[in-house]
C-alpha cells in the first residue's frame, strides 16, 4: 500500500492509499485523530461489534514491515487493524467528543475533496487484473500464433482501420512471409481458385504453357514455384491485395 500524510488540526495523520476503499488507517492512526488511545478504539470494536463489520468498516491484515512506513507498527502482533472511511466515520459515532466529530467530518471530507490523490500512476497491485490482462494476452498470442491466417488478416486490417498497433506487428509476425495456393487465397477474396489464378493471369504474375500455370518474370517478386510434378505455385498475400 501506499502512505500518504495528511495534516489534521496541526497533526500528521499517516494514511494508506487503496484502491477498494480509497485509503485505510491503522488503528494507531484513528486513535490520534479522534485524540484517544488505541485500547479505546479496540474496545469500541469489540462493544459494537453488531454495527462494525469486517472489509467494510475496517480490514485486517497481515503485519508489515515497519521499514517500509513512517507509522510505528506494535512488534508483538502478527495482524493489524486498519480502518475504512465508512468505519471512521462510524466510529466517530460512538466516540463522543468535539474533537471525534471533526475527525469523523475531516476524514470524510478527505475523500470529496481530495480524490485525486487515489489517482497517482503508484495504485496497489491489482493481482486479480492482472491475471485478467494476461490471460487476454494468452489468448490473443494463441490466436496469432495459430494457423487461421485468414483470421489474422481480418486482425490485422481492423485493427489499423482504427488506428491501433497491430498485434501482428507488436509480435514481428509479418503475413507477407506466408505462401498460400490459388484456393487459400480465393478465402480471403471469397473467390474460388479459378477466379484467383485469372485475377493472378491478368496482373502478369503468371501465364498459362502447355496447360500448366508457369510463373513471369514479375511474378517471381510475388510466389514460390513448387519442382513437382503439378508445377504447384503459392503465392504472397500481397500478390491479391
Amino acid at each position: 500500500m501506499n502512505l500518504e500524510k495528511h495534516i489534521f488540526n496541526d497533526i500528521e495523520i499517516y494514511l494508506f492509499k487503496n484502491k477498494e476503499f480509497e485509503f485505510l488507517l491503522s488503528t494507531q492512526e484513528v486513535a490520534k485523530g479522534f485524540g484517544v488511545s488505541e485500547i479505546t478504539v479496540r474496545r469500541q470494536k469489540s462493544n459494537h461489534s453488531d454495527e462494525l463489520f469486517e472489509n467494510k468498516h475496517f480490514v485486517v491484515v497481515q503485519k508489515m514491515n515497519e521499514q517500509n512506513f513512517k507509522v510505528k507498527l506494535d512488534e508483538k502482533v502478527t495482524q493489524q487493524t486498519f480502518w475504512t472511511k465508512r468505519g471512521i466515520v462510524r466510529l466517530g459515532f460512538f466516540i463522543k467528543s468535539e474533537r471525534a466529530k471533526q475527525f469523523r467530518d475531516w476524514a470524510e471530507d478527505l475523500i470529496l475533496e481530495d480524490k485525486q490523490i487515489f489517482q497517482t500512476p503508484q495504485q496497489d497491485f491489482d493481482l486479480d487484473s492482472y491475471i485478467s490482462e494476461n490471460e487476454k494476452l494468452i489468448k490473443l498470442i494463441k490466436l496469432v500464433t495459430s494457423e487461421n491466417t485468414i483470421t489474422l488478416h481480418y486482425l490485422n486490417e481492423l485493427t489499423h482501420s482504427l488506428n491501433i498497433k497491430s498485434p501482428l506487428e507488436l509480435l514481428k509476425i509479418d503475413l507477407n512471409s506466408y505462401y498460400f495456393i490459388p484456393t487459400e487465397l480465393g478465402k480471403f477474396l471469397n473467390k474460388s481458385a479459378v477466379e484467383i489464378n485469372k485475377i493472378l493471369e491478368k496482373k502478369g504474375f503468371q501465364e498459362k504453357i502447355d496447360g500448366a500455370w508457369v510463373l513471369t518474370e514479375s511474378g517471381k517478386d510475388y510466389a514460390i514455384q513448387l519442382d513437382n510434378n503439378f508445377y504447384t505455385i503459392k503465392w504472397k498475400l500481397e500478390s491479391i491485395i
